[in-house]
């Protein structure tokens, strides 16, 4: 039998990785908490941005706290602190000795997330393929009528959504791969794909990392879970790890946009992906857009002689 950690668990992983599937799951292990969303991670990274102006002036907390003769180890203990107290509180009301949090937009912050973190807790990653992460994205921005907030600079650069929901997973998903390679002994890496595909092995293998017990029946135990808090409305829906959810871009039809597959291939390959063969482009559909700028053309040229 494993030995039992005592530290708590930080899940990270791009929005629609799977994470919200992960904190079910885990959450009905005895001896862990994992409620819904809470954004204290984020919140504390937000409060850490900074700019440096003039002179390479750190202007933001980290460099106006230390007029107060506060150091910055001291000012990020004090901030995982916070989160500790709330989550430990919820942990020990609901008769468990352990927390995990999952904040899928957590990842976004990843750098300040590990200089919050490292060395109090352990990191769960989970990865999946980024075509299913971009239609996924597609499908939690239309649903919501807006970007989330840390897609907006993506959105700026680009015009095209696919293109800039390449661009963060490449980043986030960057940013992950780094973290385990620099903190090998306190980072699990599992995949989304491995997750759907064998659930007791992947999430077995997951405890066993983080020192608990392993779940008899781990497929079993999303019948027996009531979501509650902020988290994926998909994964809130199902009582069964749901399988179809795996490798989505790879149904009939669906054409890799050459600009996506640039943008991700490197990233994909680094991450145990294939890379993707980008199709060339599809006539029709640059036909279909010359002919409705056409239209647009004459339409607006009427306009003007109206």
């Amino acid at each position: 039998m494993p030995v039992a950690d005592a530290r708590p668990v930080v899940i990270l992983g791009m929005p629609r990785s799977g994470t919200t599937l992960l904190r079910r799951l885990l959450n009905q292990h005895p001896s862990l908490h994992c409620p819904g969303e809470s954004f204290l991670l984020t919140g504390a990274a937000r409060f850490l941005q900074e700019d440096l102006v003039a002179d390479g002036l750190r202007y933001g907390v980290r460099g106006g706290i230390a007029d107060l003769g506060v150091s910055e180890p001291q000012l990020l203990a004090d901030l995982f602190g916070l989160a500790d107290r709330y989550l430990s509180t919820a942990a020990s009301a609901a008769g468990k000795r352990r927390w995990v949090m999952k904040t899928a937009i957590d990842s976004f912050y990843a750098r300040d997330v590990e200089a919050l973190c490292a060395g109090r807790v352990s990191f769960v990653v989970i990865l999946r393929h980024a075509l299913d992460v971009i239609a996924s994205l597609a499908d939690l921005c239309a649903a919501n009528r807006m970007y989330i907030r840390e897609l907006h600079p993506y959105v700026l650069r680009t015009p095209y959504p696919e293109q800039a929901f390449a661009m963060a997973w490449r980043d986030v998903t960057t940013a992950l791969l780094d973290l385990a390679a620099r903190r090998r002994d306190d980072v699990h890496v599992c995949r989304y794909e491995d997750l759907v595909a064998a659930p007791g092995r992947t999430l077995n293998e997951l405890l066993g990392f983080l020192g608990e017990p392993a779940l008899v029946d781990p497929e079993r135990v999303l019948a027996n879970d009531a979501p509650r808090g902020i988290g994926d409305w998909k994964t809130y829906a199902t009582t069964a790890v749901e399988r179809d959810r795996a490798n989505r871009w790879q149904a009939p039809g669906v054409r890799v946009d050459r600009a996506v597959a640039e943008t991700v291939n490197d990233t994909l390959q680094r991450a145990g992906y294939a890379p993707l063969a980008a199709a060339d482009a599809d006539p029709d559909r640059a036909r279909r857009r010359y002919e409705l700028l056409a239209r647009l053309k004459a339409a607006n040229a009427r306009d003007a002689a109206g």
